[in-house]
């Protein structure tokens, strides 16, 4: 980079006259005329050098828009740093050189003044806006739906209603799961305690096939009608409804994670007593009721997952699936289908089952919608 201005010092009027008597002065305006004019001109000069500077710096920033340059008449080194050398830089430090003043800005240049240029930081901006807003909407996906894809032509419902439908966000159902399993799995840690174990069953009974046949169909009727009269009793009592079964109807696109998202109210009643009720009228062991609870919390979680996938073995042996539930969890259903999570037959017998069709989407995937005669009703 060029050198601002001349070595030589500006001759000013007084340094002309220095020395000299009055007589002298006076004797001495065409010389000093002379001299004033040469200062001015000297002074020209220096400006139109460092306006050279700047138009040289200038240039020289504009081939290059990335780098901000420092400079000053006393060093030789010349300092660049590229906007996009690390992805780590922040904002602090690139307003720190965008408040650096522009030579443009004045006239004349002061010796050891920076030069630098304002560093258009706004196409960054949005970049990282952009990216951050993607990282949000794939956080908010389901799990099993990034592990596994979208299941796109299974769903009940496409991905977005989950966001735009439902009333609660997932975080608040993990947690609200997770505090549900932790007290029902307390309550069956007593449960058992005062069972005994397996004293009760016989050597015979646990290795009896047909026994054990037996025990898991008494269970699953116990549960069910269990299940049946409490569900829909909680439908019809408005303040039930409204103060403990209306958590679980947040969700109107279920999906399977939140299959046990419930009030701890709700829980106790509708699970953990249930589930007593099989246990002791079923006559099951305690380690055959591992197996019978294991069954018909998937099965329950399958309801809830909003997915019809072919070849479902709780699709073909039950009628009561994804689809039969999700037509409960719509505004039009909520009066209807109440049994869960095994058969259908109450609905049937006390005449509230709804019955529906699957029909594709255009976009993909499928929609229970009931039947004509009964949406007209």
């Amino acid at each position: 980079m060029p050198m601002l201005g001349k070595s030589a010092s500006v001759p000013t009027v007084h340094d002309s006259i220095t020395g000299q008597d009055p007589a002298a002065v006076q004797s001495s305006e065409v010389p000093l005329a002379q001299s004033d004019e040469q200062g001015s001109s000297d002074i020209r000069d220096q400006e139109y050098d460092n306006e050279q500077v700047v138009e040289s710096d200038s240039q020289a920033y504009a081939s290059s828009p990335n780098l901000v340059c420092t400079s000053t008449p006393n060093h030789s080194d010349l300092e660049a740093t590229s906007a996009h050398s690390e992805h780590e830089t922040s904002d602090a430090s690139l307003e720190d050189n965008v408040a650096g003043e522009s030579p443009l800005q004045h006239q004349h240049i002061q010796p050891n003044q920076e030069v630098a240029q304002d560093v258009d930081i706004e196409p960054r901006k949005k970049a990282r806006s952009a990216a951050n807003t993607h990282a949000m909407i794939t956080r908010r996906k389901n799990g099993i739906y990034v592990c596994l894809g979208s299941f796109k032509n299974y769903r009940l419902h496409s991905e977005s209603d989950e966001d735009d439908k439902n009333l609660v966000s997932k975080q608040t159902v993990v947690k609200g799961v997770l505090l549900q399993q932790t007290l029902q799995a307390a309550v069956a840690v007593l449960l058992f305690a005062v069972a005994g174990g397996d004293g009760g069953a016989s050597a015979h009974q646990s290795s009896s096939f047909l026994v054990l046949v037996r025990q898991f169909g008494t269970a699953m009727v116990v549960l069910d009608t269990w299940q049946y009269f409490l569900h829909r009793y909680m439908h019809e009592n408005k303040f039930l409804y409204r103060h403990v079964h209306s958590l679980h109807h947040r969700l109107v696109v279920p999906y399977a994670f939140g299959a046990l998202y419930n009030h701890p109210v709700e829980g106790l009643l509708g699970d953990t007593i249930g589930g007593a009720l099989s246990f002791l009228l079923s006559g099951m062991s305690p380690r055959t009721s591992i197996f019978f609870f294991s069954f018909a919390t998937m099965k329950t979680v399958d309801d809830h997952c909003g997915l019809v996938l072919p070849g479902n073995p709780f699709h073909l042996f039950f009628k009561n699936n994804s689809a039969y539930h999700d037509i409960h969890h719509q505004l039009y259903g909520t009066k209807y289908n109440y049994s869960q999570p095994f058969f259908v037959v109450w609905d049937r017998i006390l005449g509230t089952y709804m019955p529906y069709s699957l029909e594709k989407r255009k976009e993909g995937g499928f929609e229970a919608r009931p039947r004509k005669e009964l949406k007209d009703d």
